[in-house]
């Protein structure tokens, strides 16, 4: 079959935005600075050339490109400091001349390409909350990142969700539940007649990446509990 315009890319390669702490935390730079940084793994079981290969993120104007002897080995994880100062970096630490925005940006790599989109992979996040990182839970993939313990040049670890902090103010009829939410989190709003339930499912939120508001009208109960419920299916 006969497509005119068509074009053919190269097979994408096997590398993903594994993990990223977008406000610096408790990891150092070999200079013992405190900084962002982004980890990229290589799920092949071969070495592949990022020669020209670039990252971008919502906090800078302009990409930065990969030193041309960049060599990302079979499984190996590589971390990318994303100080702005790529003067600091070595052959083995990279340091990109950007910094990611600290809450609700992404971040990209792509590829040199004559034809078509070069990108490989973006990985969009939410809320900054300090030492704790938006990884791949299952490692290698683009589709699902979640909150976790940060694990610089390791394997991810399980996914650890901030629980929101409420704040309820009562106006004499119903009770104003708030909470800042992550950007594109699913939230459950539940309330219960006991601290032990059971809970009964009041309404479904999807985070903005601000505060989230839901109103709730007085029970005939002396008294009613409430809980917001981070959904991680």
């Amino acid at each position: 079959q006969i497509t005119p315009g068509a074009v053919s890319l190269a097979e994408f390669p096997p590398v993903f935005l594994n993990e990223i702490q977008t406000s610096p935390g408790a990891f150092r730079d070999t200079a013992g600075e405190a900084e962002a940084w982004v980890e990229i793994i290589n799920t092949g079981s071969t070495a592949i050339s990022l020669a020209n290969w670039t990252l971008n993120t919502s906090g800078a104007s302009l990409f930065w490109t990969f030193p041309l002897t960049a060599t990302l080995q079979p499984a190996e994880r590589r971390l990318i400091v994303l100080d702005a100062d790529p003067r600091q970096g070595t052959s083995s630490e990279w340091h990109a001349s950007l910094k990611p925005t600290p809450t609700n940006g992404w971040i990209s790599l792509a590829r040199p390409t004559t034809t078509g989109s070069g990108i490989i992979d973006t990985l969009n996040y939410g809320q900054s909350i300090p030492d704790r990182t938006w990884s791949a839970q299952p490692e290698g993939q683009s589709f699902e990142h979640v909150w976790s313990t940060p694990t610089p040049g390791t394997e991810n670890q399980t996914s650890l969700q901030p629980p929101p902090i409420l704040t309820a103010i009562w106006n004499g009829t119903s009770l104003l539940i708030q909470w800042n939410s992550m950007k594109k989190a699913n939230y459950e709003v539940q309330g219960a007649d006991s601290p032990m339930g059971p809970w009964v499912l009041l309404k479904k939120i999807i985070g903005n990446g601000e505060l989230s508001e839901v109103s709730h009208p007085s029970v005939n109960q002396p008294q009613h509990f409430y809980r917001v419920v981070l959904d991680t299916r």
